[in-house]
């Protein structure tokens, strides 16, 4: 499980760089703030799949469970974020 939150994290990351290169936010400046965005999401991934790695032995399930709650919370509250940011933009 840890594993696939670490590709996942380096996929995140992959594509804020593809969004903030100064030739994608010239043609639309919304990419910046959503560079940050899913570098914060590729973070958040990496801390979480280097947490499973190193105490896959030592957490029971239901902690595992509990942590992959609380990642799946704060994704859905970073991606409310970038909605209501895009919304904004928008106007």
């Amino acid at each position: 499980m840890g594993i696939i939150f670490l590709v996942a994290a380096f996929f995140f990351c992959i594509v804020a760089f593809f969004m903030g290169r100064p030739e994608a936010v010239k043609k639309t400046p919304l990419f910046k703030p959503s560079s940050f965005i899913f570098y914060l999401i590729g973070c958040l991934t990496f801390a979480t799949g280097i947490l499973f790695v190193t105490m896959r032995n030592e957490l029971s399930k239901q902690a595992i469970q509990i942590i992959a709650l609380v990642y799946l919370i704060i994704l859905i509250v970073i991606f409310f974020i970038f909605i209501q940011m895009m919304g904004s933009k928008k106007k």
